[in-house]
């Protein structure tokens, strides 16, 4: 028989101040609190309520007799975390029912933090030897200066190497998912082949074109749809020039001799 646990651990996500947070725990007019319905859909229509002395989070569960008072009590994550302790399963249910469950804070699980740090060194590792590998060779330690260019969002022509270095050191330890992307590119480059194209006019938006387009501004010629939110337009021509290899080389070309 499996041993019921002594204590559950909940945690604020991701790692946001501040590291203290009084959770709301009744509903009222001005700001409500519902939990999920009782059809079991996804929507919620039942007012909740924290009572110490109720085992249902649900208000209309919660016959208080006459004469009877609720016992409310404040739900306080301190230093990032609340306890909650074996006898305390109304609480343990109403913090699992919480719509902010899984958004503002969640339940601590030790063998799945585990299993991420485990992932998180292993992309680190290949991060870092995706950066070293390409240190020595000098073609390729254009692809490093690309890298920090894009990922880091600065201008590396006036860098050292070993600046440069250092800061792909740093993408590598900190941001290994970002690294390893870019090294699964079949085209490193294209962020910044993009961002060029587009500084120097090379590429622009159509004017009075709807949907908007991005076309040659030399000779009219549409490439592409311009995707949603990309107010820059570096996406969308980057995603043009990985499914067309003619438009890549000609942009490609221009930024090389610009």
């Amino acid at each position: 028989m499996k041993k019921e646990k002594d204590y559950h651990i909940f945690v604020l996500t991701g790692n946001k101040r501040p590291v203290s947070l009084t959770l709301q725990s009744k509903d009222n007019k001005s700001r409500r609190l519902l939990g999920p319905s009782k059809d079991n859909s996804n929507s919620r229509t039942r007012p909740m309520r924290y009572l110490e002395n109720h085992d249902s989070p649900f208000i209309d569960e919660q016959n208080l007799k006459q004469g009877e008072e609720g016992m409310l009590r404040d739900i306080v994550f301190e230093d990032g975390q609340l306890i909650v302790y074996a006898h305390q399963k109304n609480l343990y249910n109403f913090l699992k029912l919480h719509p902010d469950y899984e958004k503002k804070y969640e339940e601590f699980d030790p063998v799945k933090e585990m299993q991420n740090n485990v992932d998180f060194r292993i992309l680190r590792n290949k991060a870092e030897n995706f950066v070293v590998s390409n240190f020595t060779k000098p073609g390729d330690f254009d692809l490093i200066k690309d890298m920090v260019s894009v990922l880091d969002e600065v201008n590396v022509d006036d860098m050292s190497s070993a600046e440069i270095k250092h800061r792909a050191l740093g993408l590598a330890d900190n941001d290994p998912q970002g690294v390893i992307r870019y090294s699964n590119s079949d085209k490193l480059g294209f962020s910044m082949i993009a961002r060029k194209a587009l500084q120097d006019k090379f590429v622009s938006r159509k004017k009075g074109n709807v949907p908007p387009t991005l076309i040659l501004s030399e000779t009219g010629e549409e490439i592409c749809k311009i995707l949603e939110d990309d107010k820059e337009y570096v996406k969308s021509l980057e995603l043009a020039m990985m499914e067309d290899v003619n438009l890549y080389k000609k942009i490609k070309e221009f930024v090389k001799d610009a």
